[in-house]
């Protein structure tokens, strides 16, 4: 796929398309007059060309294109870097946001010459920490998850000392503590001692995702020493759902179709029992896990539950594996934190955000639209 880049002069589209090539997104930048007219006229022909359309700062709604409104400036997203803002501009500090494009203007730079845009904003372009522009530039990452929905679960992290070279935070602990922050919900306060606790992990990785989610915004500090306060739960679930239909375009879960002859309503129960024997948790998920919670938009089809599938044939007591019509389809879960928070029960549910991960991933329209039923619900119904 390639993107054209729309802006109002080449130099500052220059620097866009910049940063999204080094976010894996094929890109060449174009300078379009700053009217809506123009906009949308570029926007077509480059469309009809088979090129995706970025435009920077659309003045109006343009059809099939990809907008990128640019808060507080270019400016801003461009210092927010010290390491990129030394290299470039011989200096370490990051100026106020609000400020940011008169301190640009005003610095003289090693070489005598004035800051350029089309030469100094793509080197800095060219350096800047692109995980810290996502969590600083809500609206990038909005983009990159449109134009390259793989970026957000995979961006690399700057390596600190005693850090490893990079936070998967859709990934082990991180996801399980995403799952977590969305059952706190925003403006909830806990401390990292609770979220050890809640995670049941050690310290040291839970601190390291806690110190991702404060980078990427979804915590902040009211003090030096004081409690965590969860924010932006809206964009955690987003960037759940994103990374996981990115791992699931690279990698299809597999699944294991199961029907019987006696009792079909009893079969997950007695799956789950039979499973439980062997050392092993077969969780209900999709529409099933939340009926309460506005499932019930969605009937008929199979019940969907997680279980490892490692061996499960010998396992199945009176039920048969159906490829065609089954009554339960067992997904192998390819990250075991989707398994946090667990609903009693037997079998057990998974928790309500799991669920609506796994609704709104799904191929299905119908499924989609029950999470999106589901999501509301849980939003109008926080704690």
């Amino acid at each position: 796929m390639t993107v054209a880049v729309l802006g109002p002069d080449l130099g500052f589209a220059n620097v866009v398309a910049t940063l999204l090539r080094r976010a894996g997104v094929k890109t060449h930048a174009v300078r379009v007059p700053r009217d809506v007219t123009s906009q949308r006229r570029h926007a077509q022909a480059f469309a009809r060309d088979g090129a995706t359309v970025c435009v920077i700062d659309p003045l109006g709604d343009i059809d099939d294109a990809v907008p990128l409104p640019i808060a507080p400036s270019l400016a801003a997203w461009l210092t927010r870097d010290p390491a990129a803002n030394r290299a470039v501009l011989g200096t370490d500090e990051v100026p106020p946001a609000a400020t940011s494009a008169t301190w640009l203007a005003d610095r003289n730079l090693p070489d005598g010459r004035r800051f350029a845009t089309s030469i100094d904003g793509v080197a800095l372009a060219a350096q800047l920490d692109l995980g810290g522009l996502a969590a600083f530039a809500p609206a990038f990452r909005d983009a990159l998850a449109r134009l390259n929905p793989t970026w957000a679960s995979t961006q690399a992290v700057r390596r600190g000392r005693g850090r490893p070279p990079g936070v998967a935070i859709f990934r082990g602990t991180g996801y399980a503590l995403c799952l977590e922050l969305l059952h706190r919900g925003d403006r909830a306060e806990v401390t990292p001692t609770e979220l050890v606790a809640a995670l049941g992990r050690t310290k040291t990785p839970t601190l390291r995702f806690v110190n991702e989610a404060l980078r990427r915004g979804y915590l902040r500090r009211t003090s030096p020493r004081g409690p965590l306060v969860v924010r932006n739960c809206d964009r955690i679930l987003d960037d759940l759902v994103t990374a996981a239909q990115a791992d699931q375009r690279r990698s299809p879960r597999p699944t294991f179709g199961v029907r019987t002859d006696r009792d079909p309503a009893g079969l997950p129960s007695r799956l789950a029992r039979s499973l439980g024997v062997h050392g092993r948790v077969l969780a209900i998920t999709g529409s099933a896990a939340v009926r309460d919670r506005g499932g019930d938009h969605l009937s008929g089809g199979p019940i969907l539950a997680f279980a490892s599938l490692a061996g499960v044939d010998t396992m199945l007591g009176d039920a048969y594996r159906d490829l065609r019509d089954p009554q339960l389809v067992l997904i192998e879960p390819t990250e075991p934190a989707v398994l946090h928070r667990l609903r009693p029960g037997t079998p057990p549910q998974v928790s309500p955000w799991q669920a609506v991960v796994d609704l709104l991933t799904s191929h299905s329209e119908r499924e989609r639209e029950t999470g999106n039923v589901v999501r509301r619900h849980l939003e109008a119904h926080r704690p």
